[in-house]
């Protein structure tokens, strides 16, 4: 009568019902264990270029998750090695989890690497979240060992639940559509065979196949970003929809394809109105006042560059402002010139005055100079490109010192009997705002400007018809010059 994997479970109602007896058929365990094994293995094949002969390195820190992923891998004739981290952050917790996932190893008989690490001294040193630095070990260690031992891929055990959580973790940062994707099935060397389960299905197949796992204490700590969501900010969702995990999954592939698709398309845009070079990126202010996808094109650029997403409307507004105007955001300046916004290198600060004194033949750093004292009657030539001063020694004070320019230095240009702020005389010889921050000036020991580097040298200092001996200096940009 009924089929051999069901199983038959009867309610009784209560005497004076119209219905005494009610028949409910149900999957039996060894029929939903091969149904969940069946769904795996046609998840990995298809959402993954992974093949049964290729050698996995399983992530498996001990908890339900990671051991119920390294039983499907096993039971689906995976070759798999185990790798686990002990960040010592519970103490004797940690000892004892790292104990049971070397019995797992020998359960499953299979290779386990162990890797220890002081986790909240690296997070203090590199002034980051314990979560962060533990990640950032976690994935660094990974890639070693994979690269080291020929393995594949590395599996790790995130599934529907984690990715909800990522994606509520990314709208709360900040994100675009890539954020809402979520977590990738497959992402350079990473795989995730679990996203098609979500947390109670893991459950339900550790209680069928009777699997032993650790439970991490600090799970139930808010203290952690991702544990607040899953405590807190999830269950919320849950009461307006008990499906709440399963809608978050279907919208992150949608939006994974969306964000595939605008990928192709901003690129196109991009190549048209944005030009890239070594130390600068120019985008076409006019293009970006005329396009209805402004913002999306600024968002895509700038997030490449460190940039948050607030500063995506104030970059916007910078294309219809003034010649000069600018923003800067740590290491970045973005600035309005002309018909262009450039987005440059910020090093000026990090710059240092190097000294030069008499008889030295050169320096390297930050620009190339290379000096040379000669009698007069040596001199070829007056002559001269700009990257060549020609000085007369006697005026100068040693030592000479190299610099950036700084707002407030001033200078007699050759030629003018009266002295000019530097920054007038850039503007005045419409020197481009970008490379206004490679400008650099030569001082003497008076603290007087002989020479705006690559421009134009001081009157003071010039030849003329009572002088004896040439200082020369020629100037080259080294590649390690300041953007």
């Amino acid at each position: 009568m009924f089929k051999p994997n069901t199983i038959c479970v009867f309610y009784r109602y209560p005497i004076g019902c119209k219905i005494n007896l009610i028949f409910l058929i149900l999957p039996s365990k060894l029929y939903l264990a091969k149904m969940f094994l069946k769904r795996f293995d046609s998840f990995i094949k298809s959402q993954t270029a992974l093949d049964k002969g290729d050698k996995l390195l399983v992530a498996v820190s001990g908890g339900i998750d990671s051991v119920v992923l390294l039983d499907m891998l096993s039971r689906s004739g995976y070759r798999c090695a185990i790798a686990h981290c002990n960040f010592h952050l519970r103490a004797s917790e940690s000892d004892a989890d790292q104990a049971f996932v070397e019995s797992l190893a020998r359960k499953y008989d299979i290779p386990i690497f162990i890797e220890h690490f002081d986790t909240i001294d690296i997070a203090a040193k590199e002034k980051i979240s314990i979560e962060m630095a533990a990640r950032n070990l976690r994935y660094r260690w990974f890639d070693e060992i994979k690269s080291r031992h020929g393995f594949r891929a590395i599996a790790v055990a995130h599934h529907k639940n984690d990715n909800a959580e990522t994606v509520l973790l990314n709208l709360a940062r900040g994100t675009g559509l890539r954020g809402l994707a979520g977590m990738q099935v497959e992402r350079n060397d990473i795989v995730r065979p679990l996203l098609c389960f979500d947390r109670t299905e893991i459950e339900l197949y550790a209680k069928m196949h009777r699997l032993d796992f650790r439970i991490d204490s600090t799970n139930s700590d808010t203290a952690f970003h991702r544990n607040r969501v899953r405590c807190n900010i999830v269950p919320q969702f849950e009461a307006i929809n008990p499906d709440f995990v399963s809608r978050i999954d279907d919208f992150t592939r949608i939006m994974a394809d969306y964000a595939n698709f605008i990928e192709v398309e901003i690129e196109k845009y991009l190549r048209e109105t944005v030009e890239f070079s070594r130390d600068r990126m120019e985008i076409d202010a006019s293009a970006l006042q005329n396009s209805r996808f402004a913002r999306i094109v600024l968002f895509e650029v700038t997030k490449r560059l460190g940039f948050p997403p607030s500063f995506v409307d104030r970059i916007y507004q910078l294309s219809y402002r003034q010649t000069g105007r600018q923003i800067v955001y740590n290491d970045k300046i973005v600035l309005k010139n002309r018909d262009k916004i450039l987005i440059v290198g910020n090093k000026r600060s990090d710059a240092m005055s190097y000294v030069i004194n008499r008889g030295l033949s050169h320096i390297d750093k930050p620009i190339y100079l290379r000096f040379e004292e000669m009698d007069i009657t040596e001199l070829n030539s007056l002559k001269c490109d700009k990257n060549v001063a020609l000085l007369d020694s006697d005026k100068l004070s040693f030592p000479l010192v190299v610099r950036l320019w700084q707002y407030g230095d001033r200078f007699r240009p050759l030629g003018m009997k009266c002295f000019q702020k530097v920054s007038d005389f850039l503007i005045n010889h419409k020197i481009d705002i970008a490379e206004k921050q490679k400008i650099f000036v030569l001082l003497d020991a008076n603290d007087r400007v002989v020479w705006l580097v690559n421009n134009r040298i001081d009157d003071r200092f010039k030849i003329d018809d009572s002088t004896q001996r040439v200082f020369k200096m020629e100037c080259i940009l080294s590649k390690d010059s300041v953007m």
